[in-house]
């Protein structure tokens, strides 16, 4: 090896100092192109989702739901998560048992609908303890 002149060290740093600044960037890049298509990836979602309420919302219209129910759906749509559309559904799963449990009492062939009904009941609060 032979000895390195001022110069050659100068070059040296140079070099590393420009590899630095050249990864900084890179990554300064890369992160900005990551969040970019964070960004995509979350209008492409939010797009679907209003696709899913239009569907639902009509559904809830021709199977003519109460009003109630349409209008507390709709204004869902502008919520984050679905904490509100669980109680919904968890409440209205209880009322439906509550009514065939009454109905299959005083008619015993109703007791395969309260059973079917119990199980969608199990099965829902189980499905949404898995989200």
């Amino acid at each position: 090896m032979g000895s390195e002149t001022p110069e050659n060290g100068l070059d040296e740093l140079l070099r590393l100092s420009r590899g630095f600044t050249r990864k900084t960037e890179d990554t300064a890049k890369q992160e900005a192109r990551k969040k970019r298509e964070l960004a995509e990836k979350r209008q492409v979602i939010f797009g679907l989702r209003g696709i899913t309420f239009a569907m639902a919302l009509e559904q809830l219209k021709i199977v003519s739901a109460e009003d109630d129910i349409v209008a507390r759906v709709s204004s869902y749509q502008a919520k984050e998560g679905t904490a509100d559309l669980r109680k919904l559904i968890s409440g209205l799963t209880s009322e439906l048992e509550a009514v065939v449990g009454k109905m299959s009492r005083s008619n015993p062939e109703l007791a395969s609908m309260e059973r079917s009904i119990k199980t969608l009941s199990i099965l829902i609060d189980l499905l949404f303890s898995l989200n």
